[in-house]
């Protein structure tokens, strides 16, 4: 390897001497001599010739990953005939990068070549890009081809379909393909897996018959994950003929945090009053779901907004997080009822003061610290493999610092990191959604939101989308802590070994 190095460097081979090579004994010399045959694109024609010959036989899957990277450089046209015989390679399916270097080869010819992609899938034994293949088809605009292409005789079919509900996840802009009940109704018969992908698809596109079967579903004794799949289907979609059926789903336990997220896709009144009613009776992992649902929009914030100030649903009850949302979806009429949100304090050095003559108060009680952690900062952050994934990690930072701590707390935007600025999102049907984004395409954007699951928004549904100065972590998260539970709080985040 070291000869083959110094004479590439020197300049002292020609393309006919590492084209001899590719026929060396050691898999490393071979591989080496793919990459420097392939280092500038478009390699010659004798090049690609002599790689075609030697793909269908190679044995070391070190050569074959090399031959995968080495296609990235190749002209699209040159290549189909290594792509099939690399992707019939069963033994590479778990290789942690042959996979993906075949995919990167293969994506831009799938938009052009749909009929002769969806052949190479029939030969491919890789389930993966197989569904990345028709994932790509529909988010390219080409649906309709797909539908057109698929046979009852397509190898991978179940590979497809697949791809195609991942697809659609999350979208609600796609319509469905003409011809695609007739061509669903003749795949139906090839397997029971095959059957159920297509009713989920059919479920996903809002076809009608999917829509009035899963509202039959839920005036069952159906599966609660099945109907739970309903509620979020036809919420998304939001089918007005759900909504009366939400009051009965909500009384079930095990549709019920489904339910009240699906009541946040309505603008409706009396769900928003039927929710505050029912406050007081679900544990606090359900009424946190609420209190997320009711801030997702000017209706349900005013609702909540009232509540709050009657005293029906305690001010305790609501994180900081969620009160700054509500001041976005209310108004500055919430300002009245909670207090100031993200002002700065004037009197910061007082405040740290207030806070360290806290904590050397007395005994800390590491169990209540522990449970305040977990409804104050645990919803964002992890520590000690529990709690969320917003923001950062926090079991190896400089925590027992007490100054280090307060001063992350006290003063969040001090420093913040662009991964963490908080995004609000404005929807067309009055929702707002403030977050940090993790993902990002020409037609969604996903959003990972305090205390829920991860959220991905279509950009055609976006009114208006704002990126802040600010950090996702508000200001005043102590504000609503007695002294005795702040000091157990910050007691807990110093300790050093839980």
């Amino acid at each position: 390897m070291n000869a083959l190095w110094s004479l590439h460097v020197s300049q002292s081979l020609d393309t006919d001497h590492l084209l001899s090579l590719l026929l060396d004994q050691d898999p490393f010399v071979r591989a080496w001599s793919v990459q420097l045959l392939c280092e500038e694109p478009n390699p010659l024609e004798k090049t690609v010739q002599a790689l075609q010959n030697i793909t269908p036989e190679e044995a070391s899957p070190v050569v074959r990953l090399y031959l995968a990277s080495a296609l990235q450089r190749m002209r699209p046209e040159d290549r189909w005939y290594m792509l099939e015989s690399l992707l019939t390679r069963k033994e590479d399916t778990s290789d942690h990068n042959i996979p993906l270097m075949l995919w990167y080869a293969l994506e831009p010819l799938v938009e052009n070549n749909p009929d002769k992609v969806l052949q190479l899938v029939g030969k491919s034994a890789f389930a993966d890009i197989n569904q990345f293949v028709s994932r790509r088809l529909v988010d390219g605009g080409k649906f309709d081809i797909l539908v057109d292409g698929l046979r009852p005789d397509q190898k991978n079919m179940e590979d497809l379909l697949a791809g195609i509900l991942a697809a659609l996840e999350g979208r609600t802009d796609i319509r469905q393909p003409g011809g695609w009940a007739e061509k669903s109704a003749a795949l139906m018969p090839i397997n029971d897996k095959i059957s159920q992908l297509l009713n989920e698809i059919s479920q996903q596109l809002g076809n009608q018959d999917a829509i009035r079967e899963m509202l039959t579903t839920l005036k069952t004794n159906a599966a609660p994950e099945e109907k739970n799949t309903a509620i979020q289907q036809l919420s998304a979609r939001k089918v007005p003929d759900l909504v009366p059926l939400i009051p009965a789903l909500l009384e079930n336990e095990e549709t019920r945090t489904v339910a009240i997220r699906a009541t946040a896709q309505y603008d409706d009144y009396n769900l928003g009053q039927l929710l505050i009613k029912k406050y007081g009776m679900f544990p606090p992992a359900t009424q946190t779901e609420i209190i997320n649902a009711m801030s997702s929009r000017p209706t349900y914030g005013g609702i909540l907004a009232r509540s709050i100030a009657e005293g029906k649903i305690p001010k305790r009850d609501i994180p900081a997080y969620v009160a700054r949302q509500l001041r976005r979806v209310v108004g500055s009429g919430f300002v009245e009822i909670w207090g100031p949100i993200d002002e700065p304090d004037p009197d910061i050095q007082q405040t740290y003061e207030h806070y360290k003559a806290i904590v050397g108060r007395g005994t800390i009680d590491l169990k209540s610290g522990e449970k305040i952690f977990q409804t104050t900062c645990g919803p964002c952050h992890r520590m000690y493999d529990k709690g969320g994934d917003i923001g950062p990690e926090l079991t190896g930072s400089n925590r027992t610092n007490l100054d280090y701590l307060l001063s992350n707390i006290l003063e969040p935007n001090a420093e913040i990191q662009d991964d963490y600025r908080m995004i609000i999102v404005s929807m067309r049907d009055g929702r707002t959604f403030m977050g940090n984004s993790v993902g990002e395409d020409e037609r969604q954007i996903t959003l990972k939101i305090v205390g829920q699951e991860e959220v991905t928004l279509n950009k055609a549904e976006i009114q208006s989308t704002e990126v802040t100065p600010v950090s996702l972590m508000p200001a005043g998260l102590l504000s609503n802590l007695s002294e005795e539970e702040i000091a157990d709080l910050l007691g807990y985040l110093m300790e050093p070994q839980i």
